[in-house]
């Protein structure tokens, strides 16, 4: 679309406004859908924290068989 106000610019400047007009109005449309669709995104940086690393792995089963039943 920005090429065809670029060439309408030139031949018919009324064809060019309605050109750039379109542009800023699928623009708008379209960062709105994104900020909608980024509002249902969870917080990704909430629960950031170090994940157990394979020492930690090793000793889950030996630590759950040593632990008594609830």
């Amino acid at each position: 679309m920005a090429d065809g106000g670029s060439y309408a610019a030139r031949k018919n400047p009324e064809r060019a406004t309605q050109a750039l007009e379109a542009i800023g109005d699928t623009s708008r449309e379209a960062l709105g859908e994104l900020r909608t669709l980024l509002g249902m995104v969870p917080d990704a940086t909430a629960d950031l924290a170090p994940q157990p690393g394979l020492a930690a792995a090793r000793a889950g089963p030996a630590a759950t068989r040593s632990s008594p039943p609830p």
